[in-house]
């Protein structure tokens, strides 16, 4: 089943029974369930985990399809849905036992993100999936809340670009099936309608490298397939476009600490905080 979530933010920001508070809150848990549901055959894929959810929103719209997801966290919250307490590194399932996993923003949080994706990996059974939202280090959001705000909050602890997505996913025994930017920076809710429209005129015509948040489907390997290659090296291209846009956004940041430092009288940022 394929969501239209145009049309959903468009209009009343309801699905499924559940309200969202805002167009970015919506987009954000939209965007996993569409791609879970487009992604999960039927059959014994239909049980899943989400790791590190406050909320049972995930859950709750999944179930309408028919698709059973267990939220899992280290202390219990509101929800209805099916709840077991738990840390992402040392998960209380079974190996082989579930057909796929939710991160969604959890890779931020976890100390020691080599043991949960180990974890991920061994509870996945052969051919599960991981779906994973997760914040761009080279993304609007950080150069926005980190160093203009100089907002830890948004930044959490970790950010991720495109190829160290896949050293991670590699590293645990998983691949990367799909990877893409949903929008670039449509996260602000007093500036959503703004921000959608300038979205879609962008999409096609700015590169995703800068882009807010990645969205990745990984899988694990079913039997007979190949193991994917641990410490994957960057391809050319990749290794281009990772230089260019670190390049541009340090150059950005430089020029911009400049231009403070000249409107406040020659003292540089550092000693202005």
């Amino acid at each position: 089943m394929t969501i239209n979530i145009d049309e959903i933010l468009n209009k009343d920001l309801q699905y499924e029974g559940i309200q969202f508070a805002s167009k970015p809150a919506a987009l954000r848990q939209l965007v996993l369930v569409r791609d879970i549901l487009d992604a999960l055959p039927s059959g014994d894929w239909l049980t899943g985990v989400d790791i590190g959810s406050k909320y049972d929103d995930l859950g709750h719209m999944l179930k309408a399809h028919g698709v059973r997801c267990t939220r899992v966290d280290i202390e219990n919250r509101p929800g209805d849905g099916e709840f077991v307490l738990g840390d992402g590194e040392s998960l209380p399932f079974s190996d082989n036992s579930v057909g796929f996993v939710v991160l969604s923003h959890v890779m931020a949080h976890v100390e020691h993100l080599d043991r949960m994706m180990c974890e991920v990996s061994r509870i996945l059974i052969p051919g599960g999936r991981i779906f994973i939202l997760q914040s761009n280090r080279y993304g609007w959001w950080k150069f926005w809340g980190y160093y203009l705000r100089r907002n830890d909050r948004v930044v959490h602890w970790r950010t991720i670009d495109a190829w160290g997505m896949r050293r991670w996913l590699a590293d645990a025994g998983l691949s990367v099936e799909k990877m893409y930017a949903p929008y670039h920076f449509y996260l602000h809710s007093k500036l959503s309608k703004v921000c959608y429209k300038l979205d879609r005129f962008l999409e096609g015509r700015v590169p995703k490298a800068v882009a807010t948040q990645w969205v990745v489907r990984g899988k694990k390997p079913a039997v007979g397939e190949p193991l994917p290659q641990k410490g994957r090296t960057l391809t050319p291209p990749e290794t281009l476009g990772l230089i260019f846009v670190a390049t541009i956004q340090a150059l950005g940041l430089k020029a911009l600490e400049l231009g403070l430092r000249f409107l406040k009288g020659g003292r540089s940022v550092s000693e202005q905080t």
